[in-house]
């Protein structure tokens, strides 16, 4: 994962493809978040009903996908619909 520093500096892009990723996070949750990734995680827990190594997971896996300077890296096709995960994929678990 990127580090924490490069993730508040490059919040709005960031905060832009998290909502893109996961809908249900609302620009106001995220501006309170400003970055903290524990925070983040907190959020997704609660919001999208995950537990927190599951949080944690996909937070690792989104922010992959991002160079050391916080940029989206071109050509990263990992983003698509079937590899989303929604609450919905751990029903099962809970």
């Amino acid at each position: 994962m990127i580090n924490e520093n490069i993730i508040k500096g490059q919040w709005k892009i960031i905060k832009g493809e998290l909502q893109k990723k996961w809908g249900a996070l609302t620009n106001d949750e995220l501006d309170k978040v400003q970055g903290n990734v524990k925070a983040l995680e907190g959020l997704m827990q609660k919001k999208l009903g995950l537990k927190q190594d599951q949080a944690k997971s996909e937070l690792n896996h989104f922010f992959d996908k991002f160079d050391s300077n916080g940029k989206k890296a071109k050509g990263d096709y990992r983003d698509t619909d079937d590899a989303d995960m929604s609450s919905d994929d751990y029903e099962d678990e809970r």
